[in-house]
């Protein structure tokens, strides 16, 4: 295999991996990083003195921010994090109201720590034919689609989950309960999610 770099020739290396742990007996200096890199042999750390590379943060330790989380920056700044619908971004806010993308924090502010995340709403028995409305004002009815049951957003042609609406839309208020009703057309009264509500 012919040599891919001469010596003395100056070059930028970029490596993606995540921020590691110091095994016992090691002692990270100041000015230093170790990450650990994925390679077929399994795991290596390297580390790196800081004032020789550049370091962008990517995600935080604990994965990407979801909706309903609490986030904390370095300088303890706690912001709300939330789905905006249109471009499907998560978003940070803080108490006063100053709002940008959850990575614009992390870069500026990071590292990112979980505060807070909710748990997910225990999935109701639900009915064909309810209808739930969600944190932004959209109905959802409850309907059969491919052998599932499914929430419809009223009015658009979205179908999805009861976990997906409620964790990406906020907690569900049922406004209406459908009358109990068994025919072929219309499927059960209940779906595979349990029985009469």
């Amino acid at each position: 295999m012919p040599e891919q770099y001469k010596v003395g020739e100056r070059v930028r290396v970029i490596v993606e991996g995540a921020v590691a742990h110091v095994t016992d007996g090691e002692e990270l200096y100041p000015g230093e990083l170790t990450i650990a890199l994925e390679n077929p042999a399994g795991l290596y750390d390297v580390t790196v003195p800081l004032d020789a590379v550049t370091v962008e943060r990517l995600v935080p330790a604990e994965g990407e921010p979801q909706p309903g989380d609490i986030w904390k920056d370095s300088l303890g700044v706690e912001r709300f994090a939330y789905l905006d619908s249109p471009n499907g971004e998560i978003l940070l806010q803080d108490a006063d109201g100053v709002v940008n993308l959850w990575r614009h924090f992390h870069i500026e502010y990071g590292p990112l720590t979980k505060v807070y995340r909710p748990k997910p709403a225990e999935e109701p028995t639900l009915r064909v034919g309810d209808r739930w409305l969600d944190d932004e004002g959209d109905v959802w009815k409850v309907v059969h689609h491919g052998g599932q049951v499914l929430l419809h957003m009223t009015g658009t042609s979205t179908n999805e989950t009861w976990s997906f609406v409620s964790a990406q839309y906020g907690p569900l208020t049922r406004v209406e309960k459908a009358e109990p009703y068994n025919d072929f057309e219309n499927g059960p009264a209940t779906g595979p999610l349990g029985g009469a509500a």
